[in-house]
């Protein structure tokens, strides 16, 4: 299932209104009989009212109904929102996704961050524990990773440029947990995406050696799932050892030039 979030069309010109009206009309077309509905709008740049959250909440709602074939009154943050066999999506993940734009919105608004730091900064927002499947390994790399990637986009003290940014994240966290609150929604979801964000802070607030430390270890750990992963097997293994390898290569080479650009 995916849930399209697109620019408010109270507020676009009228090309604007007719690229969605297109958009609309093909996913309608692409839908199952008695499967479609229309795309849930957020405001310019990601905003966020009190409607939208109940209206998403019981959109999600009802998919999960279709899904399991039984009445349910409360979507809770664990609930699997996906709708294709095998894989699972919390309805948590899939918000904190949806809410990318809302939580960009103040670096979007200054724009003072290039592609390369959006898309890191970006990462940053989406991540959630995957894991290959049957097996503990991780699917994509840790937060730790993630936030030594995003660190180095910022150049010469990009770990010190980080946690000042990552501030702004959790300061829109806190606008979104005070909107939820006014929304009365039911379920937990909304809730849970505020600390997931605001763990970005908490892990810049740790001196830069004891953030390199967690850096090494994550390396390492990384190492072992390879190692792990060598010796079973797996189809699409090939994919998947390929994909740790570049991964803590990249890793090995952000962490030589964190240490460079932080000066320790």
């Amino acid at each position: 299932m995916r849930i399209k979030i697109k620019d408010d069309m109270n507020h676009q010109n009228k090309a604007r209104q007719a690229i969605l009206q297109r958009f609309d009309a093909k996913r309608k077309a692409t839908r199952k009989p008695n499967f479609y509905d229309p795309p849930i709008i957020l405001g310019k740049k990601g905003g966020l009212t009190r409607k939208k959250i109940n209206q998403i909440e019981e959109r999600l709602r009802k998919k999960v109904m279709e899904k399991e074939g039984k009445e349910i009154n409360k979507l809770k943050s664990t609930d699997n929102v996906l709708m294709r066999k095998g894989l699972k999506v919390t309805s948590t993940d899939l918000v904190a996704r949806m809410l990318t734009k809302y939580f960009m919105r103040p670096f979007l608004i200054q724009n003072k961050l290039s592609h390369n730091q959006i898309k890191a900064l970006e990462a940053i927002i989406r991540n959630r524990t995957r894991v290959i499947k049957g097996t503990n390994i991780r699917l994509s790399p840790n937060l730790t990773l993630l936030l030594l990637k995003f660190s180095n986009t910022l150049g010469e003290n990009g770990y010190k440029k980080a946690k000042e940014l990552s501030k702004l994240l959790t300061e829109r966290g806190k606008s979104l947990s005070k909107m939820i609150k006014k929304s009365r929604t039911i379920s937990d979801m909304f809730y849970n995406v505020y600390p997931r964000v605001a763990t970005t802070e908490q892990f810049l607030n740790q001196p830069p050696e004891i953030f390199a430390k967690d850096i090494r270890e994550s390396i390492i750990q990384r190492m072992k799932d390879l190692e792990q992963l060598n010796k079973i097997n797996l189809p699409q293994k090939e994919r998947y050892v390929k994909q740790i390898e570049t991964e803590i290569k990249e890793a090995k080479e952000n962490y030589i030039l964190f240490r460079q650009n932080n000066f320790f």
